[in-house]
Parts: structure tokens; sequence; C-alpha cells
């Protein structure tokens, strides 16, 4: 199951910044969805990961040490990577677009 598409601008693809001081780096761009877009102020924006292996999980941590209000919605999330549903678990890649979403409700 694919999510809607986004008509976010500035949203790229791989970078060309690959090394910083001669550890790999991915750049990530987080997409925020209904409430997560007042908490951060912003529909989107770049991260750079310089872990290797880091895992939706891991930006995700390091979202709610920069948006600490996150921490209430960290355990209810929903994730997409590249617009596939995904698990926290997912590992990331240079390029990556990851989907924060939190759970939908209605009927």
């Amino acid at each position: 199951m694919s999510i809607p598409d986004v008509q976010d601008r500035g949203v790229r693809g791989p970078s060309s910044l690959h090394h910083r001081e001669g550890t790999p780096c991915m750049n990530i761009v987080v997409r925020y969805y209904q409430k997560l877009r007042e908490i951060t102020g912003r529909s989107h924006e770049e991260h750079v990961m310089d872990t290797p292996g880091a895992t939706v999980q891991d930006l995700v941590c390091r979202l709610v040490a920069r948006y600490p209000e996150l921490v209430h919605y960290k355990n209810s999330l929903l994730y997409a990577r590249n617009d596939e549903y995904c698990e926290p678990t997912a590992q990331l890649a240079d390029g990556d677009v990851v989907d924060l979403m939190p759970p939908f409700s209605g009927g």
C-alpha cells in the first residue's frame, strides 16, 4: 500500500554530500503530517545521518531530541520510506524520503 503524494517543494533525491570528515553520510528528507507539522513548524526538512546502518527508529530518536513534543507520538507513529509503509527497523539509505504520520482516526 502506498501513501498519497505530497506536493512539497524542495524535496530532493540522493545528494552529492556523501562524506563528512571521512564518514559516509546519508541525506534523508522527512515529511511531517497533521499534528506533527504543527509541532515541527514545517511540512518537511532534510537531515544528515552519519551512522552506518541507521534505521527509521534512529532518525525518530534524533527528531525527538530536536522536537521534544514528538515524544508523545513516538510509540504510535506510522512510517513510510520512499512511499511504502515500513517498520521502524527499516534501514535508511542516502536520498530516502521518510514520512512520519500520527495514527489516522475517523470512521
